[in-house]
C-alpha cells in the first residue's frame, strides 16, 4: 500500500478517538488537539517496515506525549486551560 495512503487512512480513522484519549489524559482540548498532531509527526518518521500495528504505535506515542506534557507542566506550573 502507498505509505501516503496508509497514513491518510489512519488519520481520518482515528484522528478523533486518538484527541479524545489525549484529551482525557491533559485535560484541554487544545492541548490535546496540538498533542495529537503531533502524534502523527512523530508516527510518520518511524519506518513504514517497522509499523505492525499502526494504531497502537499512534497510541503508544500519544500517551508518551501526555506524560512529558506533565512532566513539564510539573516543572512550570502555568495554566494553559
Amino acid at each position: 500500500m502507498n505509505p501516503g495512503i496508509f497514513l491518510s487512512n489512519l488519520y481520518l480513522r482515528h484522528f478523533g478517538e486518538l484527541r479524545a484519549f489525549i484529551q482525557r489524559r491533559v485535560g484541554c482540548r487544545e492541548i490535546a488537539a496540538e498533542l495529537t498532531q503531533e502524534t502523527f509527526i512523530r508516527f510518520i518518521s518511524y519506518p513504514s517496515d517497522s509499523i505492525q500495528n499502526g494504531r497502537a504505535l499512534l497510541y503508544r506515542i500519544a500517551g508518551h506525549l501526555a506524560i512529558d506534557y506533565h512532566r513539564v507542566r510539573v516543572r512550570q506550573p502555568v495554566r494553559v486551560c
